[in-house]
């Protein structure tokens, strides 16, 4: 998590970085695939691709992690408080412990601490 860039390219085979980007949990890292690309579709239609939301029908699954994020999975908008989208993706991570530096969405904060989920409603 503290490398940048996240993903080194010519590291493996484009495959196994789609792969990996379509385990990505907050979906925060996409791909596209380049027309005349050799890479099968099959392989290129996961839900780190950028063109998930148009292909796949409007399914959302939430995940409630132990002591860690919603994982959110499927088109999704998320509203602010004045109806004002902040985020559209396919893959997202929700804070529910209030100490991520990207509210609303986590950053991994909750692993440095020792808290509870049930601390969090009150």
């Amino acid at each position: 998590m503290k490398q940048r860039p996240w993903i080194n390219v010519i590291a493996t085979e484009p495959e196994e970085i789609i792969n990996t980007i379509d385990k990505c949990p907050s979906g925060a890292i996409r791909y596209s695939i380049p027309e005349g690309s050799k890479i099968k579709e099959n392989v290129s239609n996961g839900v780190g691709n950028i063109n998930f939301e148009n292909t796949n029908l409007s399914v959302v699954k939430i995940k409630v992690n132990a002591n860690g994020p919603l994982l959110i999975e499927g088109p999704t908008i998320i509203i602010d408080f004045e109806g004002k989208p902040l985020k559209e993706g396919s893959k997202m991570a929700l804070c529910r412990c209030g100490l991520s530096g990207n509210r609303h969405f986590c950053d991994g904060a909750h692993s440095k601490q020792s808290w509870k989920p049930d601390q969090i409603d009150k």
